[in-house]
């Protein structure tokens, strides 16, 4: 039962919690809490609708899987089979220190020519031939 005459009702600060509820207003220590009370308890509200929208892909397993699924979107790449797909950037991809795909990518990145996703893959994939050529 919430006491709107106590001296903590909607403030932040104040508040004498016991079991996540308040002894002098009754409101509860939960910020997820659907009813809003306060501007606080809004702004708390709307960041778990965000927490809660966000998608997460649980096939992405180490960091490579990561980087590759980054690099798909980045190149517009949609394929599910043959070239273009996570499967294929995997496979070529695999004996491709981290490190040396971020510097590819980052030097890619800051090319003020390659502006469209397919001239980044292009240079992207040039950028490989050569390292296995050079190997």
């Amino acid at each position: 039962m919430k006491n709107t005459k106590a001296d903590c009702y909607g403030q932040k600060f104040g508040h004498d919690y016991a079991g996540g509820v308040c002894l002098k207003c009754g409101g509860e220590q939960n910020p997820f809490k659907k009813s809003v009370d306060s501007f606080s308890g809004a702004l708390w509200s709307g960041l778990e609708n965000r927490i809660q929208r966000q998608k997460v892909n649980t096939h992405i397993h180490s960091e490579l899987h990561e980087l590759v699924d980054k690099m798909r979107k980045d190149f517009g790449e949609t394929a599910t089979k043959g070239k273009g797909s996570f499967s294929y950037y995997l496979g070529m991809l695999k004996r491709v220190p981290n490190s040396t795909i971020y510097l590819w990518l980052a030097e890619i990145k800051d090319s003020p020519k390659l502006n469209t996703p397919l001239a980044r893959a292009k240079v992207f994939w040039w950028k490989y031939r050569v390292w296995k050529t050079g190997k």
